[in-house]
């Protein structure tokens, strides 16, 4: 969905006033050759600073999930804040791009909620750089109530 507005951009820069520049940085279309229910991920526009993002709410799927997570998160709103490093600029006066490759450090967190006794928190080791991460740990959640318990 972001491909398709880049050229629009470039074009558009040179050619009109700022006003139409700025409408076309705000607001994501998607293709105009979708004809059926499709759910491109919210991730894509959300990791490059849209902040609202048009989603088709038909059916289900990871994508669906994903925008569900995220809405929840923010306390029941479809509006997603913009993170402080793509409102700023750096030390040196440089900007996020989302296509450098970035070191890694990759944990897995796992947690129980529920009541007072049974939430916990835990985490795997650290792998750094590893494109295929692989965990060989265990976690016991021993529970006082497993009914109200949440992994």
């Amino acid at each position: 969905m972001v491909r398709h507005i880049l050229p629009i951009m470039l074009i558009a820069k040179p050619l009109h006033s700022k006003k139409i520049v700025d409408y076309l940085l705000t607001h994501l279309f998607i293709c105009s050759s979708v004809t059926h229910p499709k759910h491109p991920s919210p991730l894509i526009a959300w990791t490059h600073g849209a902040q609202m993002v048009a989603f088709n709410m038909q059916g289900y799927g990871r994508s669906f999930w994903l925008m569900h997570g995220m809405f929840w998160a923010n306390g029941g709103c479809g509006y997603v804040n913009k993170p402080d490093f793509l409102l700023k600029a750096g030390p040196h006066n440089e900007v996020f791009d989302p296509e450098t490759a970035l070191p890694t450090k990759t944990t897995l967190k796992i947690g129980i909620a529920g009541v007072r006794a049974d939430t916990v928190m835990k985490k795997t080791k650290t792998l750094k750089d590893n494109w295929i991460p692989n965990w060989n740990e265990k976690f016991e959640f021993p529970l006082t109530v497993p009914e109200l318990a949440l992994l």
